[in-house]
C-alpha cells in the first residue's frame, strides 16, 4: 500500500527499514479488511470473526480502527485507506499489491537438498574408505601372523563315540505303557474263562454208595 508494507507472518508493518507492530486483534481486523476488500464489512461481521465467543462492545472495535488508521496515516475525515459508513461498517478502499513469496522458498529449498546430498555422499564415501583401509591393515596383519612362527599345538582327537540310548516319542510310550496295562488285565482273564469253558464239557462221573444196615440216609 503506497511505501507501506504489510507482513502477514511477522505481524507487523513496515516502512523501508521501520517495523511497527500492532495488537494482536487491531492487526487482525486490518488483515479482515484487506481480505475483504473492497466490499463494505459490517460491525458485527468485524465482531463475530474477530472476538469469537467474547462478549465486547463497539468501543474495542473503534479502538481498533483508530490504532490502524494512524499507523497507516489515515485521515477519517479525507480516508485514504479505510472508510467508515457511520452504524454500519467499514470498508478498505486503498490500491494494495500482493507479493509471493513462494519463488524464493522453493529456490531456498531445492539449494539446502542439494548441500544435503552432497554431505551425505561425501559422508558415505569417508566411511568406504575408512571401512576399506581398515579391511586392509587387518588382513595384513592375519597374513603375517600366519608366516611368521605358530607356537606348536597338539593334534586333537576325536572322542570315543557313545551309543545314543533310544529315545522314544512321548506317544510312543504312552502307547506302549496303555497296551501293557490292557494285556495285564486282559490275559488273566482270558485264562479263566477259558479254564472255566473247558472244564464246563468234560463228563462227569456219578459216584453211589452203598447202603449199610443201621445207617439212615441223610438227604
Amino acid at each position: 500500500m503506497g511505501d507501506i508494507e504489510v507482513d502477514p507472518s511477522q505481524g507487523c508493518l513496515k516502512r523501508g527499514d521501520q517495523e511497527q507492530y500492532l495488537r494482536p486483534k487491531t492487526f487482525q481486523v486490518l488483515m479482515y479488511l484487506l481480505e475483504h476488500r473492497p466490499r463494505l464489512v459490517s460491525k458485527e461481521e468485524l465482531m463475530e470473526r474477530i472476538w469469537t465467543d467474547t462478549a465486547v462492545t463497539d468501543d474495542a472495535l473503534v479502538q481498533c480502527i483508530v490504532d490502524i488508521r494512524k499507523a497507516l496515516g489515515d485521515d477519517p475525515h479525507h480516508p485514504r485507506f479505510i472508510k467508515t459508513l457511520p452504524k454500519v461498517g467499514y470498508r478498505f478502499i486503498g490500491s494494495v499489491e500482493e507479493m509471493s513469496l513462494v519463488e524464493p522458498a522453493a529456490i531456498e529449498t531445492e539449494e539446502f537438498t542439494s548441500v544435503e546430498i552432497e554431505i551425505e555422499e561425501e559422508i558415505t564415501n569417508g566411511r568406504m574408505g575408512e571401512w576399506e583401509n581398515g579391511r586392509q591393515g587387518r588382513m595384513g596383519e592375519w597374513e603375517n601372523g600366519r608366516m611368521g612362527d605358530l607356537p606348536s599345538v597338539s593334534p586333537i582327537r576325536p572322542l570315543p563315540h557313545s551309543p545314543t540310548p533310544p529315545f522314544l516319542p512321548l506317544r510312543r510310550r504312552v502307547m506302549l505303557t496303555s497296551t501293557l496295562v490292557i494285556l495285564a488285565v486282559i490275559l488273566p482273564l482270558a485264562i479263566y474263562l477259558g479254564h472255566r469253558l473247558w472244564s464246563s464239557h468234560l463228563p462227569q462221573a456219578e459216584v453211589t454208595l452203598p447202603r449199610c444196615r443201621g445207617k439212615r440216609r441223610w438227604s
